[in-house]
């Protein structure tokens, strides 16, 4: 497997995984649909700004955006220091997705690791995401902890 760094062109192969890793987590796929374009918009967006950085997984290192088996990703967050860290930039894991048929073979760690490895790069010490119950064990294994965080979804006007 190569890891690469994605880029602007990647974005549909990105917004397309994370579609199918919601639907693995059991969201809706008329509500996903809504929102594809959107998504797709924004994952260009903030790829072509650093806002998002991506890494991609590709079987013996093809660029076709067919032959990417998996992905993850780290949004930059710029928020004030706080008592667990000096640094005003955390990173907040996302879009962690492999394809079915190449699960359980260590590539959701590979990718995690260069995720970790590009916070270390950027010495960014505070690093956070929502884990899902297949996700959740590899995450503890890696040093992640659940916290206090709390989640209010207002209804739009």
């Amino acid at each position: 497997m190569n890891i690469r760094p994605a880029t602007p062109a990647d974005a549909e192969t990105i917004a397309r995984q994370r579609d199918a890793m919601f639907l693995d987590m059991g969201e809706d796929a008329a509500k996903l649909a809504r929102v594809h374009d959107s998504s797709l918009a924004w994952h260009r967006r903030a790829l072509a700004s650093g806002l998002y950085t991506g890494f991609l997984a590709e079987r013996d290192g093809e660029v076709a955006s067919d032959e990417v088996v998996g992905g993850a990703g780290l949004l930059w967050q710029d928020l004030p220091p706080n008592p667990d860290t000096p640094h005003h930039t955390r990173a907040y894991v996302m879009n962690v997705y492999v394809r079915p048929d190449q699960r359980g073979k260590g590539l959701a760690r590979l990718l995690l690791e260069r995720v970790l490895a590009e916070c270390a790069a950027r010495e960014v010490t505070l690093i956070s995401l929502h884990a899902s119950e297949a996700g959740r064990p590899l995450y503890e294994k890696l040093g992640f902890r659940p916290t206090n965080e709390m989640k209010l979804k207002l209804s739009p006007p």
